[in-house]
C-alpha cells in the first residue's frame, strides 16, 4: 500500500489568467509546428518509419490534447468573463492549427509513405495497435482534402473545412451562453428524465406556473452527445 501513499504527479493548478493562457496556446502550437516542420525537412519518404514520424507525432498531439483539455475548462466553469473568453480563444486557435497540419501535403506524403511500407503484409511490422493509429491519422489527413490533388477543388474544400471550424466554435460560444434560454415544458412532457435532472430545473411562475425550463445549453449538449461520427 505504500505505493499508493504518493500521487504520481501533482494536482492540477487552475490558477491560469488570460494572458497566460493564450501565451500557452501559442507556445503549444509553436512547438508542434517546429516538430512537424523538422521532420519533413530532415526525413524523406523513402526513409520515413513509425520510430521517427508517427512516434515523436504521436507523443506531441498527446502532449498537446492534454494541455488543450486544461485550456479550454475554463470557459465552463469560471465566473470571470475575460479568463472564459481567452479559454475559448486558446481552444479555437488550437483548433484552427490542428486544421492546418492535417492539410499538409508535406506531412501526409509521410504518413502515407508508412502506411504503404509498415504494413506490408509480408514484413508484419506493426503491432495492431500502432498500425490502427497509423490508419487512423492517415484518415483524418484523407478527410481534411489530403487526396483531392486538382485545383481548385482542392482549394475550395479547404475554404469550407474553416468555414466549418469557425461556425463550429461560434456555435459552442454561443450554446455555453445559452444558460439563461430554453423551452418549458410541463412535467409529464419530460417524463423520462432523471429525478435529479429535474429537480436541478428553474420552476416557472405566472404563465409557466407549474412548468419546468429545459435549458437551451442541455439540450445541445445531449444533440451531440446522440450524434454519429462517420
Amino acid at each position: 500500500m505504500s505505493d499508493f501513499k504518493t500521487p504520481p504527479q501533482d494536482p492540477q493548478q487552475f490558477t491560469a489568467t488570460p494572458e497566460s493562457i493564450l501565451r500557452e496556446a501559442q507556445r503549444l502550437i509553436e512547438n508542434s509546428g517546429s516538430l512537424h516542420d523538422r521532420i519533413v525537412s530532415e526525413i524523406p519518404p523513402g526513409d520515413a518509419t513509425f520510430e521517427n514520424v508517427i512516434v515523436p507525432f504521436a507523443h506531441d498531439e498527446n502532449a498537446r490534447l492534454t494541455s488543450l483539455r486544461v485550456l479550454g475548462f475554463y470557459q465552463s466553469v469560471f465566473l470571470n468573463a475575460e479568463l472564459r473568453e481567452a479559454s475559448r480563444k486558446a481552444e479555437n486557435m488550437l483548433q484552427e492549427f490542428a486544421l492546418q497540419y492535417k492539410q499538409r501535403r508535406d506531412l501526409f506524403v509521410l504518413i502515407d509513405a508508412i502506411h504503404v511500407s509498415e504494413r506490408d503484409v509480408s514484413q508484419k511490422r506493426l503491432d495492431p495497435e500502432s498500425d490502427h493509429y497509423v490508419c487512423t491519422i492517415r484518415r483524418e489527413f484523407i478527410k481534411n482534402g489530403l487526396n483531392i490533388a486538382a485545383e481548385p477543388d482542392r482549394k475550395r474544400f479547404v475554404e469550407i473545412q474553416h468555414r466549418i471550424n469557425d461556425l463550429t466554435c461560434a456555435f459552442s460560444e454561443n450554446a455555453a451562453n445559452a444558460s439563461q434560454s430554453g423551452i418549458w415544458f410541463t412535467p409529464t412532457e419530460l417524463d423520462g428524465i432523471l429525478t435529479d435532472q429535474l429537480s436541478a430545473m428553474k420552476r416557472g411562475d405566472g404563465d409557466n406556473e407549474n412548468k419546468l425550463l429545459q435549458a437551451l445549453s442541455n439540450m445541445l449538449e445531449r444533440c451531440f452527445d446522440s450524434q454519429i461520427t462517420p
